[in-house]
């Protein structure tokens, strides 16, 4: 949405930069385990898609090699998230139903390391995100397929870029229930900055049927 010249509705807060402070911590303690194991990975490698019109940082991609007599024969992109515990089952009901738009982000990346050529997808057969709970190091690895997820991507990245230059904003991909406690008010400290309380009364995270002002 910021490309769309649209500001976020709360700015960032002390509370939620220390999440992801702690998230880093814990994603470079995972890295480190993998580094002692001998697996080779790249960390942080930047995509950029020019038919997309993006460019994003990959957490993790492991090309093809041989790790302690064991053969990767295949790339491995995967993207790492940390949560609290309190919500891990919950992130794992979504991301194994396929629901959640983590898969888009990091199909994305998918997407642009082949090349977005769809005749292509088949580099990278499957997609990963690895989740780590902060506060007991629970995790797991869900895996889809990335030629479906890689499709979307494309989809959504194509309805985006058409709304450049347009008064009008495309859906949000975040979720509602991430906006609202369970007596249905509006969290204010949700990690989505252009969530607003008048879209949360209507059922939805941001309101697509806002315009951007002239300034913007």
């Amino acid at each position: 949405l910021l490309r769309l010249g649209v500001e976020p509705a709360s700015p960032t807060n002390d509370r939620q930069l220390r999440k992801f402070e702690i998230g880093r911590a814990v994603e470079l303690g995972l890295l480190a385990t993998l580094k002692r194991a001998g697996v080779k990975f790249e960390t942080q490698k930047e995509v950029r898609c020019e038919t997309c019109r993006f460019i994003g940082h990959l957490d993790l991609y492991l090309a093809p090699q041989e790790i302690n007599g064991w053969t990767l024969d295949r790339p491995v992109v995967a993207d790492i998230k940390t949560v609290h515990s309190g919500f891990f089952y919950k992130a794992e009901a979504e991301l194994v139903s396929g629901e959640h738009p983590y898969w888009l982000q990091v199909a994305s990346y998918a997407h642009a390391l082949i090349g977005h050529n769809p005749e292509f997808h088949f580099a990278i057969p499957e997609l990963r995100i690895v989740v780590v709970a902060k506060d007991d190091f629970r995790m797991m690895e869900p895996v889809k397929s990335a030629t479906l997820f890689m499709t979307k991507a494309i989809d959504y990245w194509a309805e985006l870029n058409s709304r450049m230059g347009s008064p009008s904003l495309p859906p949000c991909t975040c979720e509602l229930w991430r906006h609202q406690d369970k007596s249905g008010r509006f969290r204010k400290d949700s990690w989505c900055p252009f969530a607003t309380e008048e879209a949360s009364k209507k059922g939805l995270c941001c309101l697509p049927e806002i315009t951007k002002t002239e300034e913007a």
